[in-house]
């Protein structure tokens, strides 16, 4: 009887071992499913933030290069222009104010001390480039664009460089006078760069330091040698 007993014993501590350790892994399998999922929600929330910051980015520039296109002072010079002005008697005044307003806007569009954009440049409706401050060239008004410019279509739009055409991202913008396009404002960003300096900000998540899909080849040509 002791020998039975004994034995139903060991057996009922089998058992229970046997639920604890089956408790056990249960509740380590809930653990994990838990934090599986709320790292995943963290993630999910950070890439949301992340894809606003960006949006709101992009549309404050499209907005900036927009209302520089619409601006009096680039009205004036085209209006000069339409009125028979040379560069010689006038004209050249009125270009160098445009001048002047590209500069304010490219120093005052500043993000951690660096400006924006690279360039912005005032283009003529068949590409031949009348202004340009930024990185430019001595004569930049012998330089023609190699993006595209559609005159039949108005308004803001952004332009994604890729390795194989040689242009860099940046926002274009119609300048119209009587309703008619007569030119361009084309400001350049190194996209890549700036995105990543945005996103490198408190607040917007930590995947500000990884290239951008896409844009790889922006951030290799952003980077110093």
């Amino acid at each position: 009887m002791d020998q039975l007993n004994r034995s139903r014993a060991i057996l009922f501590a089998g058992i229970l071992l046997g639920g604890y350790i089956v408790l056990l892994i249960g509740l380590v399998y809930v653990g994990q499913q838990h934090l599986r999922q709320s790292l995943y929600d963290q993630a999910h929330l950070a890439l949301e933030k992340q894809a606003a910051a960006v949006g709101y980015f992009i549309t404050e520039q499209q907005g900036e290069v927009g209302e520089l296109a619409g601006s009096s002072i680039l009205d004036s010079f085209f209006a000069n222009r339409a009125l028979g002005m040379s560069m010689q008697y006038g004209l050249r005044a009125s270009l160098l104010a445009v001048r002047d307003e590209l500069e304010r806007l490219r120093q005052r569009k500043q993000l951690q001390g660096a400006s924006v954009y690279s360039r912005i440049s005032l283009v003529d409706k068949d590409g031949t480039v009348l202004i340009t401050v930024g990185n430019a060239t001595d004569q930049p008004e012998k330089q023609r664009v190699t993006c595209p410019l559609d005159t039949a279509v108005k308004g803001v739009s952004l332009h994604l460089g890729t390795e194989k055409q040689d242009c860099k991202s940046h926002i274009y913008a119609t300048v119209e006078y009587r309703n008619q396009v007569s030119g361009f404002i084309v400001a350049e960003i190194n996209l890549a760069r700036a995105l990543s300096s945005l996103l490198q900000q408190p607040g917007n998540g930590e995947l500000g330091n990884q290239p951008l899909p896409g844009m790889e080849s922006e951030a290799k040509a952003g980077r110093p040698q």
